[in-house]
């Protein structure tokens, strides 16, 4: 069987979901978007990353995907192929078929909700997963039908019939200042001052002035200039410096010479500690990569977070009548780390055996990292030839309870 490369497959499934929704709901949601980036230009920049749905599908709409590369071209397809996932459930729904109810109404409501559209990826891919297991789906119509959980699963290999409440935490969960706060931080310092002219560029290296924030980014626009006032007086002196839940630090990463990736400066970033908010650099690779960075160091409760929202798919979702699964999803977590979730001592571990002695129904919790496009090569620039597959990576643990011991719903996630 010969493969169609994915690039040829794109505008026959952009077609398909503007069969679906001819208005194109989001061509709207970006040209929001874009008449606010007029004035706050940096500040937007994470609405793009949190609406990367409706920007994606626009870039196609807009022929912008030939000029695009690494990461750009990679969230068009991301947005088609998910795009293509919706469409085909709602001509199944529109022929009388079962399938995911209000599906239509839900997905309008999602374009303008980045946290229900990363919840309705989440949910469609797991059940498309079952459903090349030979697993039987059911969602249920509301409260009164079959519970709130998410999906009823009923798979072909012994296996009871079990409840299945999927949940999607964003990348900034559990820290007390959000990615939008970095946005603002990043701003407002590019407007104070020329902030690459305080960063140093050498040949080979990725050098990267980090703001580490410790504490809450003042929402006062007022205090916020002032603090940068404060960041601007520590990079006059040339040095690093602590300042009332502060941190100015630089750093110097080695870049391999013969990287042509437009993202090194970011991936560098990206391996320094705390989690990052907000990055900017120029595009100088010969002279050597510059970065600013906002990252978040202070006091980090995602695990604490993700036990209460798990809780309460417990309490509030499962019916307790049939066995009970959790799929929870970290965006914020990579392939690598999910697959040593199992290993002693790590928090997913530590999170289920709580979940586990707390509630005997439930019998199964599966964790997952994002949902993403796995190009080989890397298309830099725009290749017609490339195929292109979604991965994503779980890690599932079955309860120690005599009445799920046995328990084989891990391999539905194999």
């Amino acid at each position: 069987m010969k493969l169609i490369p994915t690039a040829l497959l794109l505008p026959v499934m952009y077609e398909r979901i503007s069969r679906i929704f001819p208005d194109k709901p989001w061509l709207k949601v970006v040209r929001k978007y874009e008449e606010a980036q007029r004035g706050f230009s940096l500040r937007t920049g994470q609405l793009e990353v949190e609406n990367w749905f409706a920007f994606g599908l626009t870039r196609w709409d807009r022929q912008e995907c030939i000029v695009d590369s690494g990461a750009n071209w990679i969230g068009i397809v991301e947005a088609i192929l998910l795009a293509n996932r919706i469409a085909a459930w709602c001509e199944k729904l529109r022929g009388g078929l079962p399938g995911p109810h209000g599906l239509e109404r839900r997905f309008e409501g999602a374009l303008k909700n980045p946290a229900d559209m990363r919840a309705l990826h989440f949910e469609l891919y797991v059940a498309e997963i079952l459903l090349k297991k030979q697993c039987q789906i059911h969602w249920p119509e509301s409260a009164s039908d079959d519970g709130t959980f998410d999906l009823l699963v009923t798979p072909l290999q012994g296996l009871p019939t079990f409840e299945l409440e999927c949940k999607s935490f964003a990348g900034d969960k559990g820290a007390r200042v959000t990615l939008y706060d970095g946005q603002r931080l990043l701003e407002v310092c590019m407007k104070s001052s020329d902030m690459f002219s305080y960063i140093p560029a050498r040949p080979g290296e990725a050098n990267i002035l980090s703001i580490n924030v410790s504490r809450a980014i003042p929402t006062d626009e007022r205090k916020l200039v002032n603090l940068v006032g404060q960041i601007v007086d520590v990079l006059d002196d040339r040095s690093n410096g602590v300042f009332d839940g502060f941190e100015i630090v630089r750093s110097s990463i080695t870049v391999p010479s013969d990287l042509a990736n437009e993202d090194a400066c970011f991936d560098a970033a990206s391996s320094l500690p705390g989690a990052t908010l907000a990055f900017i650099s120029p595009k100088e690779s010969a002279q050597g990569w510059r970065g600013l960075r906002i990252a978040w160091t202070g006091e980090f409760t995602l695990w604490d977070k993700a036990e209460d929202v798990a809780k309460d798919a417990i309490d509030r979702q499962l019916t307790k009548r049939r066995p009970g699964a959790l799929a929870l999803q970290f965006m914020n977590d990579s392939s690598a780390s999910v697959i040593e979730a199992n290993n002693p001592g790590n928090p997913f571990a530590g999170l289920c055996e709580m979940l586990f002695e707390r509630e005997k129904g439930l019998a199964m919790v599966v964790f997952s990292g994002p949902i993403e496009v796995k190009p080989v090569p890397v298309p830099i620039p725009f290749r017609h030839d490339l195929l292109l597959s979604e991965n994503c990576k779980f890690a599932t643990f079955v309860s120690s309870r005599q009445e799920h011991r046995g328990w084989k719903g891990c391999k539905l996630f194999a």
